[in-house]
């Protein structure tokens, strides 16, 4: 028996011998990740807005903007030299004097390692599509409308015509406004979506910013879009008598209209407490947010 014990200690002895203790190696890696949102307009200057990813365990990072990089690069140019964007402390965005071309392809790259080398460079591509054009824009009715509190607002039943990008399925975001009568800053007010009469199915709502976004692929042959719009203050109609209605068509990307149907879907989800979570679309590599472009056709309407 004596000698089972002393086997038996012997191999318990050896393999204890080989157990060693495990210390996981810290490779300063992180789950955050850089969150930019450029929008780019052909023939305008453009902001880009940097933030991170944070949760309850992990606040913002702390961005240090005079070491961070952001860069935006036309390789079709012949030259590829990037524009460097430094951080605009009014605007709270970075900014830069480079103007997009329609038709051209750019990406875009920010990089922050210098000061944050576990949180990884992040990088984008988006091409300028062509602006397209509304055609026969007219009023086709107007009224007022009195609320419960007796105020009297106006409502204006509008037909349009885009005309979609030949050969490209085309995607529109279209903000409808008046300009603020007697202003002297020569203010604009954005007018509210109340109903689509026609091309209900290839047009969204949008709930967080002003207008809608129209799929062409889901336009009927016409192209013809009819809207009542109402004015979101009130306004006499001799006031705004001989105003005229202006139409902000913006041809934009897929990417930007998947973007800003995910986030007016996320908006509306949360004012019930039975609604899913709804995911925001992105299309940053690394991280999160949206590279995309888009050019922009102004037409308008009198009112008569």
């Amino acid at each position: 028996m004596k000698s089972q014990e002393l086997i038996l200690l012997f191999i318990a002895l050896s393999l204890s011998s080989c157990i060693k203790e495990y210390i996981p190696e810290n490779n300063n890696i992180t789950d955050q990740r850089l969150v930019a949102v450029a929008e780019i307009e052909a023939g305008e200057l453009t902001t880009i807005n940097l933030s991170s990813t944070f949760s309850s365990t992990f606040p913002e990072i702390d961005i240090d903007h005079e070491l961070s990089f952001v860069k935006i690069i036309n390789y079709e140019s012949g030259n590829a030299i990037p524009e460097e964007y430094r951080y605009d402390y009014d605007k709270e965005a970075y900014s830069d004097d480079f103007i997009p071309k329609e038709g051209q392809l750019y990406d875009l790259n920010i990089d922050i390692t210098l000061t944050h080398p576990e949180v990884p460079i992040i990088f984008a591509t988006t091409r300028v599509p062509y602006a397209s054009d509304i055609k026969n824009s007219e009023i086709l009715n107007r009224h007022a409308v009195v609320d419960q509190l007796g105020n009297e607002f106006q409502q204006f039943e509008v037909s349009l015509q885009v005309e979609p990008l030949k050969n490209e399925n085309t995607f529109f975001h279209l903000i409808p406004y008046i300009r603020i009568p007697d202003d002297p800053n020569n203010e604009t007010e954005a007018l509210e979506i109340v109903n689509i009469l026609a091309q209900e199915n290839a047009s969204f709502l949008l709930s967080h910013i002003d207008g809608m976004l129209i799929d062409q692929t889901k336009l009927t042959n016409d192209n013809i879009l009819t809207l009542d719009l109402r004015t979101n203050s009130p306004f006499d109609m001799e006031e705004i008598e001989n105003s005229f209605i202006y139409f902000e068509l913006r041809t934009v990307t897929d990417d930007y209209y998947n973007f800003h149907v995910s986030l007016s879907r996320q908006k509306d989800s949360n004012s019930g407490p039975f609604t899913l979570p709804v995911t925001t679309y992105t299309n940053i590599n690394n991280g999160y947010g949206l590279f995309a472009a888009f050019s922009t056709h102004l037409d308008s309407v009198l009112i008569k």
